[in-house]
């Protein structure tokens, strides 16, 4: 099974609304944004997210360091997470 991870839209309050939209890391080692809202898809793709180290910055073209990448991601407004069900 592969690698999977979700982001949780939010509502006006903040909270996390359903369905979590996965992000799947694909055979060829990428992750696979294209489930996420396009501004999403676009800024994660253009800018990218700092890693867990905050050195260097990791796109869906690196993988499993994205993905690991957004589960540290600490963003009032992004939220992703291995487990599928809102909080």
């Amino acid at each position: 099974m592969p690698r999977r991870i979700y982001y949780f839209p939010l509502d006006e309050k903040l909270e996390e609304r359903s369905p979590a939209l996965p992000i799947e890391l694909l055979p060829d080692g990428t992750a696979d944004v294209s489930k996420l809202p396009p501004e999403l898809q676009d800024q994660l793709s253009t800018f990218g997210v700092q890693d867990p180290t905050h050195t260097v910055t990791v796109f869906p073209k690196d993988g499993e360091l994205f993905l690991d990448s957004l589960l540290e991601l600490n963003d009032l407004y992004r939220r992703f997470r291995s487990g599928s069900e809102p909080r």
